[in-house]
């Protein structure tokens, strides 16, 4: 694999799992996180996020902009966590961008003076990518007869 493979991957694999954790640092300096509708813009080199300026996150993003992004999809064995630095934007036209019609549930539309997109640029990512679960069993079984570690697919850290 070269080496804008991995960081390719990462943008592909967040772009199908599509749903994240979105975790940020609290002024008590907890960690909280909480799930989050992406939208992966490799060409802009951002993950974004639709956000209510009332928001704790958007305090705390404030408070420390250093935030992870983990996307897990357990039916497929495919993961990612990426950390970077994000930050809220009052922008109407790109808000309009990358406006869906599931936002209606949370927006009257993308002019509603609340809402507020978040926009992490990722310095580091990781991946796991697996067989499949079926696969994945079968080698943990299969390895644990051996007393083998399992062959549970690919695993790369990256700069991005």
């Amino acid at each position: 694999m070269s080496a804008t493979e991995p960081v390719a991957k990462i943008w592909e694999l967040m772009t199908g799992i599509g749903m994240a954790m979105l975790v940020t640092r609290t002024d008590g300096e907890d960690l909280r996180a909480r799930p989050m509708a992406a939208r992966v813009e490799e060409e802009d080199n951002a993950v974004y996020f639709f956000t209510d300026a009332d928001a704790p996150k958007d305090h705390e993003i404030a408070h420390d902009s250093h935030v992870c992004l983990a996307f897990a999809d357990n039916s497929r064995t495919r993961y990612v966590s990426v950390v970077g630095v994000a930050e809220v934007l009052a922008d109407v036209g790109l808000a309009e961008r990358l406006w869906r019609t599931a936002d209606k549930a949370y927006f009257s539309d993308y002019t509603d003076p609340r809402l507020r997109v978040i926009r992490v640029t990722p310095s580091r990512g990781e991946f796991w990518e697996g067989s499949g679960v079926l696969a994945t069993v079968v080698s943990l079984l299969t390895a644990g007869a051996r007393h083998e570690r399992p062959k549970l697919g690919e695993n790369m850290k990256v700069a991005m």
